[in-house]
């Protein structure tokens, strides 16, 4: 069992869409690749034109931009999102890990789903952790745990 999840931003970087759910996944390449399939077919419904991916997966990108092979239930998934691909302008990028918590944040969250959960709002943890962003000041998430170290 695994997890999906994502958010749309738009080009003034300000968050459209949220979506989290599980997924049955064999391995961590395929959850990333099946959270790519459904942010595209989301991207579809909307009739959005143009798309940007970006992913903190450089064995993701290197599978769906090059000619590599893997199992076969990885390029499934390839030829999935391929013809999805033909669709849209398609633009895929890599983002560091830090950078990418608001998708892993979601993506955490669909373990605890029992269906798929698309919204226009942050839930809110996650928008307080957004808003924390946008603030000019530098600020620290720390964990409990961390909090005990010091």
């Amino acid at each position: 069992m695994g997890c999906r999840g994502g958010g749309f931003r738009n080009s003034s970087c300000r968050y459209l869409l949220f979506f989290h759910a599980p997924t049955v996944a064999n391995d961590a390449l395929e959850a990333e690749l099946i959270a790519v399939y459904w942010a595209l077919t989301f991207a579809q419904k909307i009739t959005w034109q143009k798309v940007w991916n970006e992913v903190d997966s450089l064995q993701l990108i290197t599978l769906l931009t090059t000619d590599q092979l893997s199992s076969w239930h990885h390029m499934q998934w390839k030829k999935k999102i391929g013809k999805l691909y033909k669709k849209f302008t398609v633009q895929m990028s890599f983002i560091y890990k830090e950078g990418n918590q608001p998708a892993n944040w979601l993506a955490r969250q669909g373990i605890y789903a029992n269906s798929i959960s698309v919204d226009t709002r942050p839930p809110t943890p996650l928008a307080l952790s957004l808003h924390g962003d946008k603030l000019k000041t530098p600020h620290l998430i720390l964990k409990t745990s961390q909090l005990k170290e010091i």
